[in-house]
């Protein structure tokens, strides 16, 4: 900081180079405790679980863009208020916001971080609620 201050060095940082690095080295990583052995255990159910989880992200996404359809909303920010805020959370959000941003949408990043908190705080009062009407314990 000082070298900066006095205007004898100027580092540059290239950002999204050690981003993408560390997004591969994360979900390698999370990857990584996954075994054939451990889904063969899990069997019929973990394909099931496969089939439903995709079906509800369609259904995430096509919900997503008949409403912004009809609030004639950018289908590029309505999709990142659809499944991809909803599955994979603020993070994954945010790593698709510079692809919809290079695609021509202008303001994603806003879009999937705002979308990503509203769903993360829906859940959360969305169960409340129910342990509540069910008598159990938050």
């Amino acid at each position: 900081m000082f070298l900066y201050s006095m205007k004898i060095v100027e580092l540059e940082f290239d950002y999204k180079a050690v981003n993408q690095l560390f997004y591969c080295i994360f979900f390698a990583a999370s990857g990584a405790a996954a075994s054939m052995a451990l889904l063969k255990q899990g069997g019929k159910l973990v394909v099931i679980f496969a089939v439903l989880a995709a079906v509800l992200a369609a259904c995430q996404n096509a919900v997503a863009l008949a409403v912004g359809k009809f609030m004639n909303v950018d289908p590029l920010i309505s999709m990142m208020t659809g499944s991809i805020p909803m599955t994979g959370g603020h993070g994954n959000a945010a790593s698709f916001a510079p692809i919809a941003v290079d695609a021509g949408s202008t303001s994603s990043y806003g879009s999937c971080n705002s979308s990503s908190y509203i769903w993360i705080n829906f859940r959360m009062y969305s169960w409340r609620t129910i342990r509540k009407l069910y008598g159990k314990k938050t």
